[in-house]
């Protein structure tokens, strides 16, 4: 789903500069909204105009200025500001002030109730200024009436309070743009063949785009029957650079059988003991033929070459993703440096700088060199762990599981096998205590919680810490593809897979990614 726009987006003046909103760069000072019914009359913006996606919701757009000269002044009587192509958000009631001159108002900006969904708002002037003035209407909030297309400022003044029956514009102009963001849906009829899309979408095999290299290419699988053993299987598959395919505990799904024949898949790394994927599945799969990428024709030309299966497991989702973080080598674990990241403290008193909740965190780190850095989420639900799958893939950071109230000591374990010294806690206090957070301290680790009040306000907290800059060591300064990923967040299985649809989703160099988010069921 392309996005357009949002903070630090570059928006296109009008005029010379336009009407805008919060957000936007591009135009200078301010400029005429257009052609003005009287003399001396104009209207300005102190922004340039902003470009939202479509689907964006509401738009801060303006502040409108309207300004008199030395003859010509606003009079008594009423100024009415108009939106084209959209409607105002009643719930954000726009100000205006006097900015220069001698006039006065009515302290006050009313909506015109006359037609529904409203589309104007007007203040009174109570006294003209004798000198030249200005009035500014900011906290201007735009629904848009259209899923595409510009929506404009209309300027206009008369002397009655029906904004309908003012006869003298001041002028009108562009305060921002909704593009059409292409959407791209992948998916298949069921979970496994979601997977299975999402694999195929992000390595063409018509393209010869497969996996690894010929005789070597990867995948993991996992059971589409609960999301406890897939939540740590990212790290997994971003260090043998592959995706994931789904199947039931008691037989291979066709759509996965599919896949490894057309990916060409020589190795499959099952994710999960024979209650989640059993032996009978690892059977099926070793008898299976491996095929040249595409899936035309066996691998080799002499003797026959089956799949080969490597099953990693433990007894419980806690021992599984201990297991799958230490199976690659220690050296491959990512490391960052985001100490600017832990600072401040919220209105809930909880602490960093992409932390909503009551929930604490360490001391930033000393020094000024990266760290080794794992994920730490909790096993009991999936969003939070899921959510960070993008950032586990491409940063090499494992993902660990714990309870909420007490650490797992398959944590400890596999942060001194890993020489981990930095963790990124997914979550509030509620999915990762606040306990955990100090035996994670004692531990001698830094902790940065990354957290929101609801499962998808913790996602957009990770997105922010992932686009944050690298200057002042803020965050991740991941260049934006212009991609977004969402899948649901009341159910499970369309994600568990995304981790490489998300990560793969703009090409190198340099390297941008898509970032992948969920909504609320």
């Amino acid at each position: 789903m392309g996005i357009t726009g949002g903070r630090g987006c570059t928006g296109r003046g009008v005029g010379g500069g336009g009407v805008g909103g919060r957000g936007g760069s591009g135009g200078t000072g301010g400029s005429s909204l257009g052609s003005s019914g009287t003399p001396g009359l104009t209207g300005s913006a102190t922004t340039a105009p902003v470009t939202a996606a479509s689907g964006t919701g509401a738009v801060a757009v303006g502040p409108v200025v309207i300004s008199g000269g030395v003859t010509d002044h606003v009079p008594v009587g009423y100024v009415c500001v108009t939106l084209v192509g959209a409607y105002f958000d009643t719930s954000s009631v726009p100000d205006v002030a006097v900015t220069a001159g001698n006039g006065t108002t009515s302290g006050h900006v009313t909506f015109d109730s006359s037609s529904t969904p409203v589309s104007t708002v007007r203040f009174g002037v109570t006294k003209s200024s004798t000198t030249p003035g200005s009035y500014q209407v900011s906290n201007i909030v735009a629904t848009p009436a259209t899923g595409a297309g510009s929506i404009e400022v209309a300027v206009t003044y008369g002397t009655s309070a029906q904004c309908a029956g003012d006869a003298t514009s001041i002028g009108t102009s562009v305060a921002a743009t909704i593009t059409g963001a292409a959407v791209a849906r992948v998916y298949g009829a069921t979970a496994d063949a979601t997977a299975a899309a999402e694999v195929e979408h992000q390595f063409d095999a018509s393209a010869t785009g497969c996996p690894g290299r010929v005789g070597s290419r990867p995948i993991v699988l996992a059971t589409d029957a609960d999301f406890a053993d897939a939540l740590s299987s990212s790290y997994l598959e971003g260090s043998l650079k592959t995706g994931e395919l789904l199947t039931p505990p008691g037989f291979l799904s066709a759509a996965a059988a599919d896949a490894m024949r057309t990916e060409g898949i020589t190795s499959v790394y099952v994710v999960g003991g024979p209650l989640a994927v059993s032996t009978a599945v690892v059977d099926q799969i070793e008898s299976m033929l491996a095929y040249q990428c595409g899936g035309q024709s066996p691998l080799g030309t002499g003797a026959p070459v089956h799949i080969k299966v490597t099953r990693i497991y433990g007894q419980t989702e806690y021992s599984t993703a201990q297991w799958v973080a230490e199976f690659p080598n220690a050296s491959t674990v990512g490391s960052v440096d985001v100490a600017g990241a832990f600072t401040g403290t919220n209105a809930a008193g909880g602490s960093g700088l992409y932390n909503d909740t009551s929930g604490n965190e360490s001391a930033a780190p000393t020094g000024s060199a990266p760290l080794p850095t794992a994920i730490v989420a909790t096993g009991r639900t999936f969003q939070d762990a899921e959510s960070a799958s993008v950032l586990s893939y491409d940063e090499h950071f494992p993902i660990l599981l714990t309870p909420p109230t007490a650490l797992s000591p398959h944590v400890v374990s596999a942060v001194d096998a890993l020489g981990i010294r930095q963790v990124v806690v997914m979550g509030g206090p509620l999915a990762v205590s606040d306990g955990v957070v100090t035996s994670l301290e004692r531990m001698g680790l830094g902790v940065l919680r990354v957290a929101g009040h609801v499962a998808s306000d913790t996602a957009v907290q990770l997105a922010n810490l992932e686009m944050a800059p690298t200057t002042g060591h803020l965050g991740l300064g991941w260049a934006g593809s212009g991609a977004l990923v969402v899948a649901p967040g009341g159910s499970y299985s369309d994600g568990l897979a995304g981790a490489v649809f998300a990560a793969r989703a703009g090409p190198p160099p340099p390297r941008q990614r898509g970032l992948q988010l969920f909504r609320a069921r």
